[in-house]
């Protein structure tokens, strides 16, 4: 039998994590990521409100991972063979999978980010009133989160819209 291919994926957010996930009992798989944690995204703004839900929606990847390594730190370079992370570590790789995403400028650590939940809650819950800036998804998503755990905060919703006038209908 052969060996199992090496695999490794930069980068711990949604698909990095499904791909270690999905690859781990076939492959053997490194993730690299500077975080501790898989967060799922799209649950932040209900972890602002009620931050015992970000108990159950930031997980470590140690707690799913179970085959895979995980390197915490950062992708700085990677060759056709391997990958080196910020701390100067080499890891040989016969596919490599980048899955970076966007930039993370949060906490590296579940423990910090559930700790800045529990902050925002507590400046939440002690506000006397609030105001929204922005009136897209994310804005009217939070403003729905606060109205369903608080019915009784007073605030203002601010969106700013730019309307440019045309020539011609054509441009539309």
């Amino acid at each position: 039998m052969a060996a199992p291919k090496r695999v490794v994926i930069v980068g711990g957010g949604v698909a990095g994590s499904l791909l270690v996930k999905l690859l781990e009992d076939v492959a053997d798989v490194t993730l690299i990521d500077p975080k501790d944690y898989f967060e799922v995204p799209y649950s932040s703004l209900r972890c602002l409100v009620e931050p015992s839900f970000a108990e159950r929606s930031v997980i470590t990847h140690s707690s799913y991972m179970k085959k895979s390594r995980l390197l915490m730190g950062s992708a700085t370079d990677a060759t056709r063979t391997e990958v080196t992370t910020d701390t100067g570590i080499k890891v040989p790789y016969e596919f490599l999978v980048i899955c970076t995403g966007s930039e993370y400028l949060g906490p590296n650590s579940r423990v910090d980010r559930l700790d800045r939940y529990q902050k925002a809650n507590r400046k939440l819950v002690e506000s006397q009133g609030l105001l929204i800036i922005g009136g897209g998804p994310v804005g009217v998503e939070l403003a729905g989160e606060i109205v369903s755990d608080f019915p009784t905060k007073k605030g203002e919703a601010s969106t700013s819209i730019t309307v440019q006038s045309h020539s011609s209908t054509s441009d539309l």
